[in-house]
């Protein structure tokens, strides 16, 4: 018997969906190979957090985007390395933002603990051809990403859940961050899940949506 990690799980149905929809599909485990890869393609898929890409290999996937390249990004995607604790605040550390970030449009500061949650969809004129089709709201049972959005202007939101900082932060869990990214501003509760941002002739979709196990299950 093989036990699929839920990762893996989200890999294979990826990899299906788009062999339906008639493309063909590389697998790489690192950015190392990132300007070859994409000048064959027309859009990148990611999933996971870590391993990152350099400065350089981020230049190669801007260039992309700029001349109209597509970059899907799921769940992990928006993570990235934890820097050490600072000085008076113990063990907790904060996830250090790069370039890379900035080009994504979001930027992953921290998780609390699994939790079933609703989520809100957007059908607005400038994201209805990401969301025709689905309901006005759905439930979930996964982590709530944090998002911090890098570049609210040209970013346009299509799911949203409800957190307020004293919620996000009950019970103490993960990542140390100072303000909570709510679309209102700290002391609203509405927080961006997924989002659309032009960038050149290009876009990122991000969907921090990505675990298929239930709290019950090992994470």
């Amino acid at each position: 018997m093989i036990a699929l990690h839920d990762m893996d799980f989200v890999r294979l149905q990826l990899l299906n969906y788009l062999s339906e929809l008639g493309y063909a599909s590389t697998v790489a485990s690192s950015y190392s190979q990132l300007e070859a890869f994409l000048k064959q393609a027309n859009m990148l898929v990611t999933y996971t957090a870590g391993p990152l890409p350099n400065e350089e290999e981020t230049e190669v996937l801007e260039a992309f985007l700029m001349n109209g390249g597509t970059w899907v990004s799921f769940h992990g995607s928006a993570g990235g390395f934890a820097e050490k604790p600072r000085k008076g605040e113990g063990n907790w550390r904060r996830i250090k933002k790069f370039k890379y970030h900035e080009l994504m449009g979001g930027a992953f500061l921290n998780h609390p603990p699994h939790i079933k949650f609703n989520v809100d969809v957007s059908h607005d004129d400038s994201v209805k051809h990401l969301t025709d089709g689905l309901p006005n709201t759905f439930e979930t049972i996964d982590e709530v990403y944090l998002i911090e959005l890098q570049d609210k202007p040209n970013t346009n939101v299509f799911l949203t859940t409800q957190r307020t900082d004293e919620s996000a932060r009950t019970p103490p869990f993960g990542f140390k961050y100072d303000v909570h990214p709510a679309l209102e501003g700290p002391n609203g509760s509405t927080l961006a899940i997924g989002y659309e941002r032009k960038i050149g002739k290009g876009k990122v979709i991000y969907m921090g949506l990505g675990h298929t196990h239930s709290p019950k299950q090992p994470k």
